[in-house]
Parts: structure tokens; sequence; C-alpha cells
């Protein structure tokens, strides 16, 4: 059972990866001129107008409490209630994600990511209260493995008004995360049309 859902997990992952690096986030950046590269995760649009307050970014930080690393991101507002699986999403595609991408070897590519996220499983909307959000949502770290990524460990996260504190456990690699050039934060939230995201180095 754990190694079919583990099967599992990394297919629906690959098909977020492939999906964030296509229509819905950034097509062709001949015909869409807000199309512009992250990193190593995903290429996005920059934010626009329509984009929500809770994914755009005001700081993100980290420190070390004992041998525990700890994360946080903070967004402008998180409002009262939140939808799932909004009309405008196709199936089987992220709609809400807020991460740390990591570079633990210190040599400019991000091999893990600590996030938050939500994929889109049915169409029947969900109103949910923010206080029920993150167990709502997939806590996981993941390790990058080609154009796919393997779940490695999993993360506890809280949120705070509107900050989001993430907890990973037991990934060794994360001993190696010492300065904040190793780390980028990224928030995006899918509209349908598009990806609003937001980042933060």
């Amino acid at each position: 059972m754990h190694r079919k859902l583990e099967t599992m997990r990394r297919a629906l992952h690959l098909a977020m990866m492939l999906s964030a690096s296509g229509a819905i986030a950034c097509a062709d950046e001949h015909r869409d001129p807000d199309c512009i590269p992250i990193g190593d995760f995903k290429p996005t649009r920059r934010l626009t107008s329509i984009c929500p307050q809770f994914v755009r970014l005001v700081a993100g930080d980290f420190e070390r409490d004992g041998s525990q690393l700890v994360l946080t991101l903070e967004v402008e507002d998180i409002p009262d209630t939140f939808t799932l699986n909004g009309m405008d999403v196709p199936l089987m595609q992220e709609e809400y994600s807020w991460e740390i991408q990591l570079d633990p070897d210190d040599d400019g590519s991000s091999e893990l990511r600590v996030s938050l996220s939500y994929f889109k499983f049915r169409d029947e909307p969900l109103e949910i209260p923010r206080s029920d959000l993150v167990n709502h949502l997939q806590m996981d770290i993941w390790r990058r493995d080609g154009l796919a990524a393997d779940s490695i460990g999993y993360v506890d996260v809280t949120l705070r008004e509107h900050t989001f504190e993430f907890r990973p456990r037991d990934v060794p690699q994360l001993a190696h995360i010492t300065k904040r050039s190793q780390l980028r934060w990224v928030a995006s939230y899918n509209v349908g049309i598009g990806n609003c995201v937001d980042v933060l180095e």
C-alpha cells in the first residue's frame, strides 16, 4: 500500500511539474510577454493586479532551533476563507502552493523543495476557513529527479496571522543550509488562465 501511494504521489508531482512548465504557467515566452523563469522548479508569469494578497510575498527567513531548520514565509494577507477546486482550474493541476526551494550543496541549483500545496482532485468547490487551511493541503519535502521529483520527507507547517512556518523532518541535507543565498521563497495560485506567482530571493 505504501509503495502504491508513493507511486501515485510521484505521478501527481510529475503532472504538476509538466503543467507548471507548460500551458497554465508559461506557455510561450514569445507570445506571452509576462513569461519569466524563476529557477529550477517552475517558470511562471509576473504578478498582476488580479493576483490576491495571499500570493504576494512580504518576507522570507530561516533560523535554527537547535538542530531543527525553521523556515518562514510571510504574505501580505490571508483571507478568512479559501475556495479549493476553483471552477476555472483544470483537474489534477496545482491550485495553491507556498514553498521554499533549497540549494544544500550551494551550487546555484535548487535540489530540494519544502512545500505546502493543493492539487485540484474534483470539480466540486470546497470552502474552508483559514484556521483549517493547512489541514487540507499537502506538506512535503521534494528532491528533484529529472522532470519529476521524489517525496523524501515531511514538513510540519503552521500558519500564524500572515506567516507560514515550515519545520522539515529528518532530511540530512538540510544541515548544509547555512545562508540566505541557498534559499528561494515562492508562492503561487492557479487562476485558470495562468499562475499568479511571486518570488523572493
